[in-house]
């Protein structure tokens, strides 16, 4: 979990902010990789673990965003529209560039993020898919083979009424 005690016009605490973010987003693509890693092997019970860091590393982001809208909101800028190069008059010039650089690897990462997280989803698609034909070649099976009934003894499954009662 991020503190929320940054103090709106302090624009160190924006530049630690901008740090934090990078690296929280950072870890969260790191996840991301761990996540397609998992689902290209058949073991997909690290997946509950993962999902719960996934979770959390959200929970984070989204803080560390909140605090980031603050920040700009505080100073009149519209954090959803504005860029690095609208906050230089808030921050000296080190500071500015020191921030465009975060913010550039900062949308780069939420990029990345992205497509890894699209392919990741487009994997579950495939497999949700393949278990779900997997499923229904079953279960047609099911009603051509013998089956074991309630009492242990094999029966051969049945469609319909039987003969004797036409």
């Amino acid at each position: 979990m991020v503190e929320t005690g940054m103090t709106p016009g302090n624009p160190d605490a924006f530049l630690d902010d901008l740090r934090a973010e990078v690296a929280a987003f950072r870890q969260f693509v790191d996840l991301l990789r761990s996540e397609q890693a998992v689902l290209a092997q058949m073991d997909v019970e690290p997946l509950l673990e993962l999902a719960r860091r996934k979770s959390q590393a959200v929970v984070t982001l989204t803080q560390l965003a909140e605090r980031r809208r603050r920040f700009l909101s505080s100073r009149g800028l519209d954090p959803m529209r504005e860029a690095p190069g609208s906050w230089t008059p808030y921050l000296d010039a080190e500071r500015s560039q020191v921030a465009a650089r975060h913010w550039r690897e900062l949308l780069d990462l939420a990029q990345t993020a992205r497509r890894l997280n699209d392919a990741n989803g487009a994997m579950v698609q495939t497999k949700m898919r393949y278990n779900r034909e997997a499923l229904a070649v079953l279960q047609v099976a099911r009603g051509q083979l013998d089956l074991y009934g309630p009492d242990g003894r094999t029966a051969a499954a049945h469609f319909g009424r039987p003969l004797a009662k036409i």
